[in-house]
């Protein structure tokens, strides 16, 4: 079952994370410049609406996987 997307991003809002993390930071770059949603309209078939527990959204799994592949380099 693919369930709707919240608006909200966690209990605390945004606002804590504005804060603490940089807006120059790799992920929100990434963030910024990629959209990726639209992995949810190609992945709708592959769920059912009424069967099953709520998975994570095809569009997170497509991030990690994206993440997993790219080349990240940590300089100290």
């Amino acid at each position: 079952m693919l369930k709707a997307k919240s608006r909200q991003l966690s209990f605390y809002g945004n606002h804590i994370y504005d804060r603490v993390i940089p807006e120059d930071h790799f992920l929100e770059l990434l963030n910024k410049a990629g959209d990726f949603s639209f992995v949810n309209e190609l992945c709708r078939d592959a769920y059912t609406p009424d069967f099953g527990r709520p998975p994570y959204g095809p569009e997170m799994m497509f991030k990690i996987i994206f993440l997993q592949q790219w080349p990240i380099t940590v300089s100290e």
